[in-house]
């Protein structure tokens, strides 16, 4: 939760500075910019609008393809997913596939141009930004010693409790084998 707070307190900054050199009032519903007033929520809904445009002109031009994503893992399908259905697009799987196979009829220009691109933006941040928090994590919370694990070089024969067993086994084989050769000949 504190690096959450962190990028919001941060953001705030960056809001600061920026309505400091300009003509910029930002809150909570409203944004104005040269004292001309615009609606947050109006906002998204219009860059919302272009897009849903941009993909109906494009399915013309291109259109939609079967897609098959396999992704690395389920947040990296959720990332998917949210995209995807943030451009109207209906991600389903087949029964069988694996919880991150993600299925979709897209145009080809939009996997190329957009959605991959922003599928590896937003990996990319994710992964950054859970590694940094499992090492606070770590520190903070399990131990405070998070340094790599030593290096060190291998015994010469260690061997397992199994390999023992079997080395055992193979040795109580032979003599059995051998007994069993000596009674025969009698």
């Amino acid at each position: 939760m504190r690096g959450a707070f962190s990028v919001v307190s941060a953001a705030n900054r960056v809001t600061e500075k920026l309505s400091a050199r300009l003509p910029l009032q930002v809150s909570t519903d409203r944004i104005t910019i040269d004292g001309k007033n615009f609606a947050v929520k109006d906002a998204a809904d219009r860059a919302e609008q272009r897009i849903l445009d941009r993909l109906k002109s494009m399915g013309a031009a291109d259109p939609p393809v079967q897609f098959k994503f396999t992704l690395r893992d389920m947040r990296q399908q959720k990332v998917m997913v949210a995209l995807m259905r943030r451009y109207g697009l209906k991600p389903y799987r087949y029964r069988g596939q694996r919880y991150t196979t993600v299925m979709a009829r897209v145009p080809r220009r939009l996997v190329n141009e957009t959605l991959w691109a922003e599928l590896q933006e937003i990996s990319v941040t994710l992964c950054i930004y859970l590694s940094e928090v499992t090492e606070r994590v770590v520190s903070e919370v399990i131990c405070r010693d998070n340094s790599e694990v030593d290096v060190v070089d291998e015994p010469r024969q260690a061997l397992s409790v199994f390999d023992q067993a079997y080395s055992e086994l193979a040795m109580l084989f032979v003599l059995a084998a051998a007994s069993f050769a000596k009674v025969s000949r009698a």
